[in-house]
């Protein structure tokens, strides 16, 4: 089966790059270390790992290109080869520490899906939206 697929916008984060237009001309900027994930309320940005920053920066821009607000609710696909494996190490770290006491805060962040519950926040979106790993 067939199924048509469209395309409205797109956008990338990488280390070194601000945004999609600088990566194309490659102007690097040695200054952009982690995306800055702005559309995440800062309550909510903290604990989470690069890999759900990148995704919800990537999704907020991908909206722009779009012709949408940053914050516009959609269905979104987020997929990663190895889910929020990030913080499952810093998990494993502290388990391993002198007390052996992990994070809560932490341990919320550490499911594969974290990206999307992250963005349906955010935008209040209540449709489709799914995680692969």
């Amino acid at each position: 089966m067939n199924i048509p697929i469209y395309l409205s916008g797109w956008a990338l984060w990488t280390p070194g790059f601000p945004d999609s237009d600088a990566w194309l001309a490659n102007k690097r900027d040695a200054s952009v270390e982690k995306p800055a994930a702005a559309t995440i309320d800062s309550r909510l940005r903290r604990g989470t790992s690069v890999l759900t920053r990148v995704a919800n920066e990537v999704a907020g821009r991908a909206c722009i290109s779009a012709g949408l607000s940053a914050t516009e609710g959609m269905p979104v696909v987020f997929g990663s080869a190895a889910g929020e494996i990030q913080i499952a190490i810093d998990q494993l770290e502290m388990m391993r520490s002198a007390d052996g006491i992990v994070s809560p805060a932490r341990f919320r962040n550490s499911v594969h899906n974290t990206a999307t519950g992250i963005r349906a926040i955010t935008t209040g979106y209540r449709g489709f939206t799914t995680a692969l790993a």
